[in-house]
């Protein structure tokens, strides 16, 4: 009796890990770290991974895309999309994610605010949308859009 009692215990214990850690990577935040990957690669652009890594910032973005949105166009279109912002708008100054998001666990659009700043410091404000689905591989980004909220001159 103690012994199948001990048996029980092991397999709830069991059960409830296995559940946690099935919950924590679907709610826990799986495609947020993604998202947050990307918009750090971003942030570096075209400067190398200070990690040591051989690879430019876009080429790690890049790399974050699901396979069928990299199969929809060229990495030199997407390298064109982000580097367009740099040179209409500066470097990136800062990037903060929004609580405004859409969808539900496994698909959702997480949205960020960034910052641009110009070398006269005037600053633009873009919005990207991210949108993060769950595959069999884990977590991808699957497309990405920008919207300009505001632009203020400089000094």
């Amino acid at each position: 009796m103690l012994f199948g009692l001990a048996l029980l215990l092991v397999a709830v214990n069991v059960t409830v890990v296995l559940m946690i850690d099935r919950f924590e990577s679907r709610v826990g935040g799986g495609d947020i770290v993604v998202a947050d990957r990307f918009m750090k690669a971003i942030e570096l652009g075209s400067g190398l991974d200070p990690d040591g890594a051989d690879r430019s910032g876009y080429e790690e973005a890049w790399d974050l895309l699901a396979d069928d949105c990299r199969k929809g166009r060229a990495y030199s279109e997407f390298l064109a999309f982000f580097e367009s912002r740099v040179t209409d708008h500066g470097f990136i100054q800062s990037w903060r994610r929004s609580p405004e998001e859409s969808g539900g666990m496994g698909d959702r659009v997480l949205r960020y605010v960034v910052e641009y700043r110009d070398l006269e410091g005037r600053t633009t404000t873009i919005r990207f949308d991210l949108r993060v689905v769950e595959g069999d591989e884990g977590h991808a980004i699957v497309s990405y859009a920008a919207r300009t909220l505001a632009s203020e001159s400089g000094r």
